[in-house]
């Protein structure tokens, strides 16, 4: 191609001829056939040489966006490397995350079931040392009780003493004393004013248990006493007839027989509604006979046993 080029050329530049600046205007000679050939080999010559300079530019410019392709799938590769990277790091951070997350799930539950493990032995402390304070106010009660019992309980001191002053008595200075009609009305009229005697086996337990409660809230000890002895030997609500019988002997300040009606009750019946006060009456029947220790044993339990209620509180006080 560029030896066709170059011959193209050299007939030009041979059979070529310039026109004269005198001949300006004057009528141009008829070219040959061999002219018309050249010239148009030569424009062919031309738009060849254009093509190839077009070609050239088109190849550089094909180079230049090859290389930008190139140079951008690089960068394609690169960024997917580092995303690729990342992802896996993130995955790496989320399973060690987990990871830690599941170790402290296991501890926690573990915590748990050691926690339950420690409460479930202070409860079975608590409940050996309250069975252990139970044996003890027993075992105290029954220390008093050996030279007790429901029929033989200790007596009104006053009457003790009254009996022993008439066996003293010389009988021999005793003189008969005739009764005068006076003395005698008024004899019979303290015999009529006394209440006459109730048939109790007449009223079932019931009603005699009611009429002897009645009877201690209006503070007739005598016939409450009466009353509930009859319907506990009927085995009508043996733990709160003792637990009353306990009462009444408490206020009298029969402390011993309140001691014993108290410990006859409490093992009827242990969770009975009025045990904070059997217990505080207790103690307090304790101290009045001089044992301290019973007494302070009593108040601690019933600290523990019933912490909110009133007689607590007293106890407190006590202690």
């Amino acid at each position: 191609m560029k030896r066709l080029s170059l011959y193209i050329l050299c007939f030009g530049i041979v059979f070529g001829q310039e026109p004269s600046a005198f001949n300006a205007g004057a009528i141009a000679p008829k070219k040959t056939e061999q002219e018309v050939t050249q010239e148009k080999l030569f424009n062919l010559s031309s738009q060849m040489k254009s093509v190839n300079e077009s070609q050239e530019g088109l190849k550089s410019v094909f180079e230049g966006q090859m290389q930008r392709i190139q140079e951008l799938s690089n960068k394609i590769n690169v960024v997917s490397l580092e995303n690729n990277a990342t992802s896996a790091e993130i995955k790496s951070n989320m399973d060690s995350n987990f990871e830690i997350q599941n170790k402290n799930i296991e501890n926690l539950k573990q915590s748990i079931a050691e926690l339950g493990k420690l409460l479930q032995e202070n409860n079975n402390n608590l409940k050996k040392e309250i069975a252990s304070l139970q044996k003890q106010i027993n075992e105290a009660l029954d220390k008093d009780d050996n030279s007790l019992s429901p029929n033989d309980a200790p007596k009104d001191p006053k009457s003790a003493t009254q009996v022993a002053e008439s066996n003293n008595t010389n009988t021999s200075e005793i003189t008969p004393k005739v009764a005068t009609k006076e003395e005698n009305k008024e004899k019979s009229a303290k015999t009529d004013d006394k209440p006459k005697k109730v048939d109790l086996k007449s009223k079932s337990l019931a009603e005699v248990f009611k009429e002897g409660e009645g009877y201690l809230s209006k503070k007739e000890y005598s016939l409450a006493d009466e009353y509930l002895q009859f319907a506990v030997k009927g085995n009508y609500k043996p733990a709160r007839g003792n637990f009353l019988l306990g009462e009444i002997a408490f206020a009298q300040k029969k402390y011993e027989d309140a001691i014993y009606y108290y410990k006859t009750s409490a093992t009827r019946y242990d969770k009975a509604d009025y045990m904070p006060t059997l217990m505080l009456n207790s103690a307090k029947s304790f101290r009045a006979i001089n044992e301290t220790e019973n007494s302070n044993k009593f108040l601690k339990t019933l600290i523990q046993l019933y912490p909110d209620s009133k007689e607590a509180v007293e106890a407190k006080k006590l202690l």
